[in-house]
C-alpha cells in the first residue's frame, strides 16, 4: 500500500520504509533486501534532497541508493515497463549516467565507485539477485 510503513527491511538504513508502488519499488526493495550482493540500501524520498537535473530546469528524485559488496554505491530507479519507451524517463537516465561518470573527477567522491541502474518491473520480477538485475538492466558505473 502506498505510504504504508514496512518493517521487514533489515538491510535498509532505516527500521521502516514506505513505497509508492508495489512492482516498481516494493519488489525492488525486497530484492535488494534479500540479495547477498547488497550490503545496505536506502529508500530516497524528496525530503532527503537527493535529486538529478535532467534538463536546465527540471529534476527528479531517484528511488534508492545502495551499496553492493564490490564497494559500488548505486543510484537506482524503479520504473514501470512504459518507461522503456518514455522520452522523459530516458532523459532522466541519460542525465544520471552522465552524473555517475562525472563523480570520478569530484574530490568529494574520490575513492568512491558509483553506478546507475533503472530497474524495470519485468526485470525486477525475473531477477533472483542483485547480479541478475544488473545483467538485465544494462547499468552504467564508474568502477574500473
Amino acid at each position: 500500500m502506498r505510504g504504508r510503513l514496512y518493517s521487514s527491511c533489515f538491510k535498509s538504513l532505516f527500521a521502516e520504509e514506505s513505497f509508492d508502488s508495489y512492482t516498481g519499488e516494493y519488489v525492488l526493495a525486497r530484492l535488494l533486501n534479500t540479495s547477498p550482493g547488497i550490503v545496505w540500501w536506502q529508500r530516497l524520498h524528496p525530503l532527503d534532497g537527493a535529486f538529478v537535473y535532467y534538463n536546465s530546469k527540471d529534476r527528479y528524485f531517484p528511488d534508492f541508493v545502495a551499496l553492493d559488496t564490490n564497494g559500488v554505491h548505486w543510484i537506482i530507479e524503479g520504473k514501470s515497463e512504459l518507461g522503456r519507451d518514455d522520452a522523459q524517463v530516458q532523459a532522466k537516465r541519460k542525465a544520471a549516467e552522465a552524473l555517475v561518470r562525472r563523480l570520478v573527477a569530484e574530490d568529494a567522491y574520490a575513492d568512491q565507485k558509483w553506478g546507475y541502474l533503472i530497474a524495470y518491473e519485468q526485470d525486477n520480477a525475473r531477477a533472483d539477485s542483485w547480479e541478475d538485475l544488473k545483467a538485465f538492466s544494462q547499468p552504467v558505473t564508474n568502477a574500473l
